[in-house]
């Protein structure tokens, strides 16, 4: 391998029978492989980088010219993945750690399910449908359903999503999950759903049970404002709400638009909402529509209600999708790591294998380690290589929990104290909440509300 530098020229040794030996010998001046490559891309650079370390105790002890084929054929598919959204030109030199968004690390055979689910409700005109998604806390069953949702509404699908919590009020959850649909259809005007509009006044007709806990589905008929209407988000399960709302369903899906409602953290629903969404699927009458519900495994067992339902469910002829997601394996942590850091698989192998033995293979768990490791000085960023490096003796000796609500915490008893102050009352003004009601309700002048929004995002605790 022979390349030109801007102080000399690389060369590689050979030995007496002409093979390479196992480093190229460099005899251009070292602070020029800072300068080496800099207009290339990130990945690029450290490919180079790591021909030039001579003595890098990171990387593996022989690198030779069908590695960096195997490296440079990686670079070149995942420029031509078109799942692949990382840009990875945009920085010279990263300034932090990246994940590649859209990435689906390990869960080609869940997206494939996810796929067909949703190309069943697009396509086939049949009774409702229905599919489960499972796992352990951490794992990325909302990711998994979040970006195919986003997939979803790409094909004119639409989607109402709901979130349970511990200590949700009875039916709160559907009735502000719809409130919200509405809200968003109302604040876009779009002439499309002129016709859901009629099919909704048809069905429903105009003196609604749902007005009351929907206020927005009347702003969205146009017929009237909210300005004399109290949303009830609690308490107003009925029969006749029950029933107008399996018709509310059937006016809202269509063949251009059909519908997918998702519920998550179902482990935590009320008995009146699983009894309404046994209705739900028992309906004949509804199509182009699917249920696609979340819940975590290791808090239901087969003496559940939400389990008791399901079987009832099924017990009455209706298909069932069921999904796990599980830990990754190792190979998917290293492709994660390896994309985090615009590194070669190769290079990244050593920390992931540590990566994967500390986290076990749950994604929260790797991300949210890999980002631990930068704030302790770990894992950084060499100016002088222009790639990331790290410290992996350290790395093995580092603890980490197992339980996600105690490494949550954990990461949370390290923040400042006004973003603690503000994720205290934002958790008090339930799963969603308006940034101007936040402040308010905070009434401090020293609170940054823009730092406080970046903070959590950036740490996962806010969406």
């Amino acid at each position: 391998i022979i390349s030109e530098g801007k102080g000399g020229i690389v060369q590689g040794d050979e030995n007496e029978d002409g093979s390479r030996g196992k480093r190229g010998k460099v005899s251009l001046p070292s602070e020029s492989v800072s300068i080496a490559g800099e207009e290339l891309p990130p990945y690029m650079q450290s490919l180079i980088s790591s021909l030039f370390v001579s003595n890098d105790k990171v990387c593996a002890e022989c690198i030779s010219p069908r590695d960096v084929y195997s490296d440079l054929k990686t670079f070149v598919e995942k420029l031509n993945n078109p799942n692949q959204q990382y840009k990875v030109y945009e920085f010279p030199v990263p300034n932090n750690a990246q994940l590649a968004s859209g990435l689906f690390y390990g869960r080609q055979v869940h997206m494939s399910m996810m796929n067909h689910f949703f190309n069943t409700v697009v396509h086939v005109k049949l009774s409702p449908l229905m599919a489960m998604v499972s796992g352990c806390p951490g794992a990325g069953k909302s990711t998994l359903v979040h970006q195919s949702l986003h997939h979803f509404r790409n094909r004119c699908g639409l989607t109402i999503e709901g979130k349970f919590h511990k200590f949700s009020q009875q039916d709160s959850v559907l009735a502000y999950a719809f409130d919200s649909f509405f809200a968003k259809l109302t604040e876009s005007s779009n002439s499309v759903f002129d016709s859901m509009r009629h099919r909704i006044k048809d069905s429903i007709g105009l003196d609604s049970a749902l007005f009351e806990a929907i206020p927005n589905l009347l702003m969205f008929l146009q017929q009237g404002s909210t300005k004399d209407i109290t949303p009830i988000f609690g308490g107003i399960m009925s029969n006749r709400f029950e029933h107008k709302l399996c018709r509310l369903i059937n006016a809202i899906s269509s063949d251009e638009h059909p519908l997918i409602l998702f519920l998550d953290d179902l482990q935590w629903a009320d008995q009146t909402t699983l009894d309404l969404l046994w209705m739900l699927m028992l309906d004949p009458s509804i199509t182009h529509f699917g249920l696609l519900g979340c819940y975590r495994d290791n808090e239901v067992d087969d003496s559940h209600p939400l389990m008791d339902k399901l079987r009832v469910i099924q017990g009455r002829g209706v298909n069932l999708t069921t999904i796990h997601v599980g830990p990754i394996e190792r190979e998917s942590v290293n492709d994660l790591v390896s994309d985090a850091l615009c590194l070669p698989p190769r290079l990244t192998r050593p920390l992931s294998s540590v990566v994967y033995q500390k986290a076990g293979g749950v994604i929260l768990f790797v991300v949210r380690f890999l980002k631990s490791l930068k704030e302790d000085g770990l894992l950084y960023f060499s100016m002088t290589s222009r790639r990331w490096m790290w410290d992996l003796v350290e790395i093995k000796s580092k603890r980490v929990s197992d339980d996600v609500v105690r490494h949550t915490t954990l990461q949370m008893n390290v923040l400042p104290a006004p973003i603690k102050k503000g994720l205290m009352s934002a958790a008090c003004l339930g799963p969603s909440f308006d940034a101007a009601v936040l402040k308010l309700a905070i009434d401090d002048g020293d609170f940054d509300i823009d730092s406080f929004l970046e903070t959590c995002k950036d740490g996962g605790f806010i969406e």
